[in-house]
């Protein structure tokens, strides 16, 4: 069971995929040419009828410098968080050229524009907050890292001191953007057992508690949101 489909049914709303960093364009140019052709297949696979984005109704953002992409990259991201866009699943976030640090410069100078548009001088933290691009989803419970690495690599450096941190040894499939399985970490509570009780998840259903978390973790262990 891949990644996706385990979180969709531990009725966890918020999943971040960190798939191509702003860093990776430094890569050799036929590397870089390779990874936007991966990513424009895997895109263009979201809008599929067999994919589990449409059967589980999930809404879709791409979350990056999107103007760092190529034009056929760029149009089918696009096209897929259109066309996902009215539905109320799993809300799934896929950061692509994407850094926090840009992230960052991004919402400032956009909340410098939007303070000289009204004619105010100063700028607060809610200000650049508002303007981040990681706004349209809550701080994330716990960040899975896969691979063995430990380092965050520029990803959301705003929200992480409230990350729970894992360390998996899980690597991607097939180099797929959500071909990650990590379901038997979930399920023996390696993951789940160590989010803290305040941050736990507490709206799934009883009949998934019954069904797929392990004995020594109830329903109200499940956090909301997995960072990637």
């Amino acid at each position: 069971m891949s990644m996706l489909q385990y979180c969709y049914e531990l009725g966890i709303k918020y999943v971040t995929v960190y798939a191509f960093s702003i860093d990776n364009f430094r890569r050799k140019p036929e590397e870089v040419r390779s990874l936007m052709d991966l990513m424009l297949e895997k895109i263009k696979s979201l809008l599929d009828k067999e994919s589990i984005v449409h059967e589980y109704g999930i809404h879709v953002y791409f979350i990056g410098n999107l103007a760092l992409l190529s034009d056929q990259v760029r149009a089918a991201a696009e096209e897929v968080m259109e066309a996902t866009s009215e539905r109320s699943g799993v809300v799934l976030l896929v950061c692509v050229a994407y850094n926090s640090t840009d992230e960052i410069v991004q919402a400032v100078k956009k909340s410098c524009v939007t303070k000289l548009d009204r004619d105010m001088e100063t700028i607060q933290l809610v200000d650049i907050e508002e303007n981040m691009q990681m706004s349209v989803a809550p701080d994330p419970d716990i960040l899975i890292r896969s691979s063995g690495e430990t380092r965050l690599s520029n990803f959301h450096y705003k929200k992480t001191p409230g990350f729970r941190r894992q360390l998996s040894s899980v690597c991607p499939r097939n180099n797929g953007l959500l071909d990650v399985d990590i379901s038997s970490e979930l399920s023996d509570g390696t993951v789940l057992g160590n989010i803290p009780r305040e941050k736990r998840y507490r709206n799934i259903p009883t009949n998934l508690s019954r069904r797929i978390i392990p004995k020594n973790l109830s329903r109200r262990n499940i956090p909301r949101g997995i960072g990637p």
